[in-house]
């Protein structure tokens, strides 16, 4: 099993409502995406964000013209690798669709009948499942392993999308229609929204993620004759990219800079990552009663997340790459990320993006750095691990210790950490063992020097 993959649940799906599949809840399992289909983790994830030239502008240059290449490539590419699946990305308006606008304008016969972006998902379907034509039935296993096609990117954001929740949502309920009638193991992700800070609408709806939301899909609940989502994204992101350095996982306070340095949510900082599944799954969104008839128990994917840019994550005086305390803290944060979003259950996690330069960098061009080491030994530590409950906080002097407990193979075993910036923790401990990030195991004499980057405690007395 490949170390990136960890699976608490097992993965299924039920006939819902509209005669299709639908998402189970399940547990996390975390992979990392990548910018650059020539250029993969060592462990290849088990879902695949397909990231290169896949937009609607790439794909559909000019009314009733089709460019597929890109896309093939990495439906190919993926299909090298058994087991894995593909997740597409719907985003950007091609200037020929909405009057020669930028991309975030929606189409210009957005809520017509046989509409540009009707065209364009329609195309893509019959391209993905090898038809020419609507089948019979929904297709199952025969759509380029074709698993989740995600309705758009960070919709809270004038910089993706500048027109109503509404609009977009009547715009996801046709792809939807649309992709339950081609494909019967494909799974509508409604979505995707930022979670770390306010996003900016010049037009007054809601930037903050939670609102977004629940605007979205109180918006797609109300449509006639409607093809409900599958399951729900966001992108757990710490913090506004102009916040150095960004806040670690378990808080929305910076340790240093003045736009996040209380615990009260900004538009900079609007909810700590360790929080922001549990809110998406809570009446905040989708147990409101307004759409928790059809929305309660919708998995929440997570298509993106980590520190966002690598000079968010520094020592205060130091952000160069090579820094020792700069690779301590982003192999710390890469580590706590995976750490405290898998107690909150969400489906699919993938960190964003392993080769990209100046965004959560998990490879330099040659070799693979120590960010990337820490994040696959979490994930191999909560791969063998069966979570039993939220993370426990224990205040100590600088800081807090945190726990996540459970077992393994049937033992006991935790997952600890302590949040004092750049300093340690002796903790007393009944386990006898202890496992590093950087692969090393120990005895504990009783006692571990506990730091910002977790350790496994085993072999409970």
């Amino acid at each position: 099993m490949r170390n990136l993959r960890i699976v608490f649940a097992v993965f299924c799906a039920v006939l819902c409502q509209h005669g299709q599949y639908m998402l189970a809840q399940t547990k996390a399992d975390f992979g990392i995406s990548t910018i650059n289909y020539s250029v993969s983790p060592g462990q290849f994830p088990p879902v695949v964000r397909l990231c290169c030239g896949t937009t609607w502008t790439d794909m559909n240059p000019s009314n009733g013209s089709y460019n597929w290449s890109s896309l093939d490539s990495g439906l190919a590419r993926t299909a090298g690798h058994p087991g894995s699946v593909n997740l597409l990305t719907l985003l950007k308006v091609p200037s020929w669709a909405n009057g020669g606008n930028p991309t975030y304008v929606p189409p210009s016969d957005i809520g017509t009948g046989d509409n540009f972006f009707k065209t364009f998902v329609t195309a893509l379907m019959q391209h993905l499942c090898g038809i020419n034509q609507k089948p019979a039935n929904p297709i199952v296993g025969g759509c380029s392993n074709m698993r989740y096609i995600e309705m758009w990117n960070e919709f809270n954001s004038d910089g993706y999308w500048n027109g109503t929740d509404a609009q977009l949502a009547g715009m996801s309920n046709d792809a939807s229609t649309i992709i339950h009638q081609y494909c019967g193991d494909c799974y509508v992700v409604a979505g995707s929204v930022s979670a770390g800070g306010d996003g900016f609408h010049a037009n007054g709806q809601p930037g903050n993620y939670i609102p977004s939301l629940l605007d979205y899909l109180q918006a797609w609940g109300a449509i006639s004759g409607r093809s409900l989502p599958d399951a729900v994204s966001i992108h757990a992101y710490p913090a506004r990219t102009n916040v150095t350095p960004a806040p670690f996982p378990t808080t929305l306070v910076s340790h240093s800079s003045s736009l996040c340095s209380t615990t009260t949510p900004s538009v900079y900082c609007r909810a700590a990552i360790k929080d922001q599944v549990n809110i998406v799954n809570s009446t905040s969104v989708l147990k409101n009663s307004s759409i928790s008839s059809w929305a309660a128990n919708l998995p929440v994917l997570i298509t993106e997340g980590g520190y966002g840019l690598n000079t968010n994550v520094c020592d205060g005086t130091d952000c160069t790459a090579t820094h020792v305390n700069v690779k301590f803290l982003r192999a710390a944060y890469a580590a706590e990320w995976e750490m405290l979003l898998a107690p909150q259950s969400p489906s699919h996690v993938l960190w964003y993006a392993y080769n990209e330069p100046n965004w959560g960098t998990m490879y330099d061009g040659t070799t693979t750095n120590f960010t990337y080491t820490a994040f696959a030994q979490m994930s191999q530590w909560l791969q063998s691990m069966t979570i039993t409950g939220q993370p426990i906080v224990s205040p100590v002097t600088g800081g807090n210790v945190w726990l996540v407990q459970g077992t393994i193979n049937g033992a006991q075993a935790e997952l600890i950490f302590f949040d004092g910036w750049l300093t340690s923790h002796v903790y007393a401990t009944a386990y006898h063992t202890v496992q590093t990030l950087d692969g090393s195991t120990n005895p504990t004499n009783g006692s571990v020097t506990t730091t910002q980057q977790p350790m496994l405690l085993t072999d409970h007395q």
